[in-house]
């Protein structure tokens, strides 16, 4: 019996699968472990268990580079190691306890911030909405959680949760997008390079 063309253009079309199939898990691997990285990087804010990272940077970069699925993957499989007992999460704080809703976030943020950069047009403007769309979830996820372990006090789960962090987390937007848009300027630097040889 003889194969018939479909059947070996789709054997041929494995490899590349494969391929593409490595290419996701290695890039939802290192997004994860960028944001145990950036975890590293924590300071005890004054007033309030939850610590101050650089993680919500590799969250809102991992929606923006690998969409909203496998950003949200990158995010989960973080989760899911540090939940393992693998030294993952924020050194300093209170652990995943007081900042479970912010763990849950990151996965929420990840895949809203993919979905919205690829649904508004890959622009600037689309850009920055949605790394604030990112990290307005961050926030409200974050201070419900807080909220809960404090018996519905939404007042003291703001002063604990959202305001301490304000500033720094707005910048840390900024920072996502400054760095998007020169990934983005450099990538077409080459691109022209690459033509005029």
């Amino acid at each position: 019996m003889f194969a018939s063309a479909g059947h070996v253009q789709a054997i041929g079309t494995r490899p590349e699968r494969v391929r593409d199939a490595w290419g996701c898990l290695a890039a939802v691997g290192g997004f994860a472990l960028l944001t145990a990285l950036l975890a590293r990087v924590a300071l005890p804010v004054p007033g309030t268990a939850v610590p101050l990272t650089l993680q919500t940077v590799a969250v809102l970069l991992s929606g923006v580079a690998l969409g909203g699925r496998l950003g949200g993957a990158s995010q989960a499989l973080y989760v899911v190691a540090g939940i393992a007992g693998l030294p993952v999460f924020a050194p300093v704080g209170a652990g995943v306890t007081v900042t479970g809703g912010y763990l849950v976030g990151f996965v929420a943020a990840a895949w809203v911030v993919g979905a919205v950069y690829r649904r508004l047009g890959r622009s600037l403007v689309a850009l920055a909405a949605a790394c604030v769309a990112g990290q307005t979830i961050i926030f409200i996820l974050g201070a419900g959680w807080l909220c809960l372990l404090a018996g519905g006090n939404v007042d003291l789960a703001i002063r604990q949760g959202v305001w301490p962090f304000f500033l720094g987390d707005g910048l840390k937007v900024l920072v996502t997008v400054a760095a998007v848009r020169a990934a983005r300027s450099s990538r077409a630097i080459l691109d022209y390079a690459r033509k005029a040889k």
